[in-house]
């Protein structure tokens, strides 16, 4: 049997005669056949109807409301409506207002009062079904909108004109926390409760905005032009409160649309953003540690160059006894706070020499306890528990004590009148080690929590230099990590530090440390080339290293050190460079002086760290070492002495 609606051509329908009286049911099949239209059957009764309905499925049902046995028409024209989606149109000799108002329930799609004529009957069976046809579509449209809403990204909600919830899709469910059976019929206020995203206070809502907006007042002079019918919006960030109790941070935009003919309603379409702006939040501090992570570099870079004169002087006076006095010591001492305070630069800069090796860090945090109790005491308690299973990282492990302590020291701070200092960890998602740190001290403000980790910001006035938990952040970023704070005003702090774990370490993975020798100050017969842009750190080397008995042979730069290397009659032995100079690099100039004598042996110094010198062949042969900034005259000397005792 054809589909309704999809009648083949030349045909004008299948009508399915529900009549109790046959004469009257012979007749109206004779007029059916003779308008053109197909009748499959007749039904007396309304089982017989459903049952012929279920059958043939015609395209329309001719039904009289007054049928024999215990079930009229209506009844009939009710279940078939319900089960088959077939248009009725009900045949009466009967058009009391009862009868209508129960035939009404049916949803038919029109009456036919008896007596009637074959015009009338074509009439309504055509306006029934292109009624039914219409009615479908929109139903199929209906059905992809409610697909489609459901499937969208963000939340929608539909309302009236008047402001009343037509319908909203399973993400305004969630975020609004109300089902949409419960928030049809409701104003859409009582629905879309918002404020202001950053003050919390109360905000004119979009719906009344819009509702006294130019899309909204009725048109002058009837119908609308032809730019009326574009969309006036409103669109903002707004704090939502659900009726569950969350209060997501949202962005909206509310439009109100409307014809030619006036207003259609308000859409609302919003999507939370608060993941958006924690992560455009972490761009932002990201980029500024950039920046001052470059800066900082720089800054360790100048500072260790002139520590490492005043703690190299400091260091040869004090090592002369008739030279010595208390004042040259408080030097020392200030300069090695100094030093301190540019490794600290580096960290935040991620450019100090760092190594990388697998460790457990359960391990090292049950081997610092004693450490961590001695900076949280006397005041403050410790408690250490560590998981069962060891937490195996690739990280640094001097940088990893350096994380521990800046939060035990900032845990500390955060206790002046006692607390309890917790630290504990676990597998994280089955890939992830995560130590959480704890303190039961004063907690921070929203404010605080913002700029906690960004570099130079302290809440200790001149007793902090606001590196810690940069550095921190620094750290833990730099071996793949993340690090999170929870924190309330008088709640305490939280901090949650999770690295990747990776696989138990065989035994070639271990890191190995090497014996260092020891050497006597002797007088090798060996010349060295000095090369360092800085003049008081060259002459200072120099001197330290002509007492020493060595010939040393220096230069400002390393185009006047290649020059140098060019006039000697003997080969160099030992070539001690900085790094970073104008001109030439020292690699560059270690290149050339290799070329030149290729026994020779290369100390590199620098303020910078050793990664400028990642993939330097001459590193990874052992012809060259590195010797970081700050460093005294007799770590030098102890270096080269080393360097030049090893065989060739």
């Amino acid at each position: 049997m054809p589909e309704l609606g999809n009648e083949s051509p030349g045909i004008a329908g299948s009508v399915l005669v529900v009549e109790d009286e046959s004469l009257i049911a012979l007749d109206l099949q004779h007029r059916l056949m003779a308008l053109g239209y197909r009748v499959p059957g007749i039904a007396a009764t309304a089982d017989d109807a459903v049952e012929l309905a279920a059958a043939y499925m015609p395209n329309l049902i001719l039904m009289d409301i007054r049928l024999r046995g215990p079930r009229d028409g209506i009844s009939a024209a009710g279940e078939i409506r319900a089960r088959l989606d077939i248009p009725v149109v009900f045949l009466t000799a009967h058009a009391d207002m009862e009868t209508l108002q129960r035939a009404r329930q049916t949803d038919p799609f029109g009456y036919i009062v008896k007596p009637f004529g074959s015009t009338d009957l074509r009439a309504q069976i055509e306006i029934a079904r292109n009624k039914h046809q219409t009615e479908r579509k929109i139903r199929r449209s209906e059905a992809w909108l409610a697909a489609a809403l459901a499937s969208v990204g963000e939340a929608v909600i539909i309302a009236g004109f008047d402001g009343v919830v037509e319908g909203m899709n399973p993400l305004a469910e969630r975020l609004t926390g109300w089902r949409e059976a419960q928030a049809k019929g409701r104003d859409v206020t009582d629905v879309f409760v918002v404020v202001d995203a950053e003050t919390n206070r109360p905000v004119v809502h979009p719906c009344k905005l819009l509702r006294s907006s130019p899309a909204f007042q009725p048109p002058a002079g009837g119908l609308l032009g032809d730019g009326a019918a574009e969309a006036h919006r409103v669109q903002a960030e707004y704090r939502l409160f659900g009726r569950g109790g969350g209060s997501p941070l949202i962005r909206a935009v509310v439009s109100a649309n409307r014809n030619d003919e006036g207003p259609l309603g308000l859409v609302f379409a919003f999507r939370e953003i608060g993941e958006e702006r924690e992560l455009q939040r972490l761009a932002v501090q990201s980029q500024r540690m950039d920046t001052v992570a470059a800066m900082a570099g720089s800054l360790a870079h100048d500072l260790h160059n002139v520590l490492t004169v005043v703690l190299g002087y400091a260091d040869m006076v004090q090592s002369n006894p008739q030279r010595r006095c208390p004042e040259v010591e408080q030097i020392r001492r200030a300069g090695e706070m100094g030093s301190r305070l540019a490794q600290d630069l580096l960290r935040a800069s991620r450019s100090e020499v760092v190594t990388s090796e697998i460790l457990d860090w359960n391990a090292l945090i049950r081997s610092s306890e004693k450490m961590l109790s001695q900076i949280v005491s006397p005041v403050s308690t410790l408690r250490i528990e560590t998981c069962c299973e060891p937490l195996f990282v690739r990280s640094d492990q001097t940088q990893l004590r350096q994380v521990l302590v800046n939060l035990a020291t900032n845990a500390r701070d955060a206790m002046p009148g006692g607390g309890e200092l917790s630290i504990s960890t676990s597998v994280h998602a089955g890939v992830l080690g995560e130590m959480v740190v704890g303190d039961s001290g004063t907690g921070m403000t929203a404010a605080t929590l913002d700029r906690i980790f960004e570099p130079y910001f302290s809440l200790k006035g001149t007793r902090g230099t606001g590196l810690g938990m940069a550095i921190v952040h620094s750290i833990v970023s730099r071996w793949g990590g993340s690090v999170s704070v929870r924190s309330e005003l008088g709640e305490g702090s939280v901090f949650t530090i999770r690295l990747p774990l990776v696989s138990a370490p065989d035994a070639g993975e271990l890191t190995e440390v090497p014996a260092v020798s020891s050497f006597t100050k002797t007088t090798p017969a060996a010349t060295i080339l000095l090369v360092e842009d800085h003049d008081d750190i060259r002459e200072m080397l120099s001197e330290e290293l002509t007492s020493a008995g060595f010939e040393v042979v220096s230069a400002e730069d390393g185009e006047s050190g290649l020059a140098q290397l060019q006039l000697q009659e003997r080969p160099i032995d030992l070539l001690i460079t900085d790094v970073m100079m104008p001109r030439m690099t020292g690699c560059e100039l270690a290149k050339h002086c290799v070329d030149a004598c290729p026994a020779a042996k290369v100390l590199f110094i620098s303020g910078y760290s050793k990664d400028e010198l990642r993939g330097n062949p001459l590193l990874q042969t052992g012809q060259a070492a590195f010797l970081a900034k700050p460093m005294t005259p007799a770590e030098v000397l102890s270096m080269a002495m080393a360097m030049l005792a090893r065989p060739t």
